[in-house]
């Protein structure tokens, strides 16, 4: 087990120095392999669970790099945009799909949500990690959203 532990350690520690989408990626499969091998090994939920903050750190890092290169114009943004002089990548040339794409932003977006959720957790994954961040969006912009205003006249007996 402290083989095992020592391996995420490094992870970690891996995935601190990735800059790029690839470096993250890889970081990202590492420990998903872990987490798996964890699993199926019953090897412990301390195990488990950090290759799975791991996986959602990665997933964390990837969501911003994916920002960060669309505001900088080095990737696709789905056509939103006018086409530009250069080709730039779309998320199929980066090896992401929309899902993974949107989950990772969003996951970047909730970041200390997500980490909080981490932090109580006791099987971190990374579909609960989305879902968790999907819903601290929702309920931020339903809590910014105003109330309805209605008219005197309406009766609501």
């Amino acid at each position: 087990m402290t083989q095992q532990l020592a391996v995420l350690s490094e992870g970690t520690r891996m995935l601190a120095e990735a800059r790029t989408l690839e470096e993250v990626r890889q970081v990202r499969d590492l420990a998903e392999a872990a987490r798996v091998y964890a699993k199926a090994h019953n090897l412990g939920e301390e195990a488990r669970n950090h290759a799975g903050v791991i996986v959602v750190e990665a997933d964390i890092r990837r969501g911003e790099i994916l920002r960060q290169m669309a505001e900088d114009g080095e990737r696709s943004d789905g056509g939103r945009t006018s086409p530009e002089t250069v080709p730039v990548p779309t998320l199929a040339d980066l090896n992401t799909t929309k899902k993974q794409s949107s989950d990772a932003q969003a996951l970047a977006d909730e970041a200390p949500t997500v980490r909080a959720w981490m932090a109580k957790a006791k099987d971190v994954a990374p579909t609960r990690a989305a879902r968790v961040a999907r819903d601290a969006k929702a309920k931020r912009e339903r809590e910014a959203k105003p109330a309805p205003i209605l008219p005197a006249t309406c009766d609501l007996r």
